[in-house]
């Protein structure tokens, strides 16, 4: 590649997991920046409905019948901020069922400050994070899949994204309470 410098190696330091992976997504957030095509709320749409699948299958596997409930009433003024905002919350819930399920699984706190300039790509990365968790949870509890019919709009705002975050976080609750 053409690179004469060398790199000292530096002392570890005691930086916590967390911290790191913080300033993991600070940096994946300007890596989406540079990209061609943009993650849309579309994308997030799609990993945001992927977790509640996994979670209906958790609360199926413990004979939950309406595995998947309504979401909030249409509020067509959310933000990506929001949804971000959510779903952070939703990842302290899922940490709290990892445990209770003895799934090891990303830790990431809510009490983190959220940027002003949240988009797509930034709830995308938090997203993914609830999916890869849910996952192993589902592993752990040997839950077999399930294929609730999930509507998909044509176009997807933020708007849709937050009411499909809602379900999920009402369905971390409910996993919660059983486990």
């Amino acid at each position: 590649m053409g690179i004469s410098s060398e790199v000292q190696i530096q002392e570890r330091t005691t930086a916590s997991t967390t911290g790191v992976f913080v300033t993991i997504l600070d940096a994946n957030r300007q890596l989406n920046l540079l990209i061609d095509e943009p993650i849309l709320p579309s994308d997030v749409f799609d990993q945001v409905t992927l977790a509640v699948l996994y979670s209906a299958a958790i609360l199926a596997h413990y004979g939950v019948e309406e595995f998947v409930p309504e979401a909030d009433s249409f509020d067509g003024y959310k933000r990506p901020s929001d949804v971000y905002a959510l779903l952070l919350n939703a990842t302290d819930l899922l940490s709290q069922v990892a445990e209770n399920a003895g799934a090891s699984v990303l830790t990431l706190s809510s009490r983190r400050n959220i940027p002003d300039d949240v988009e797509p790509g930034h709830v995308y990365d938090i997203a993914r994070i609830l999916v890869a968790g849910l996952a192993q949870v589902t592993n752990a509890l040997d839950a077999e899949d399930v294929f609730p019919d999930l509507e998909r709009p044509d176009l997807i705002f933020p708007t849709q994204v937050y009411a499909r975050a809602t379900v999920l976080q009402r369905q971390l609750e409910q996993i919660n309470e059983l486990l």
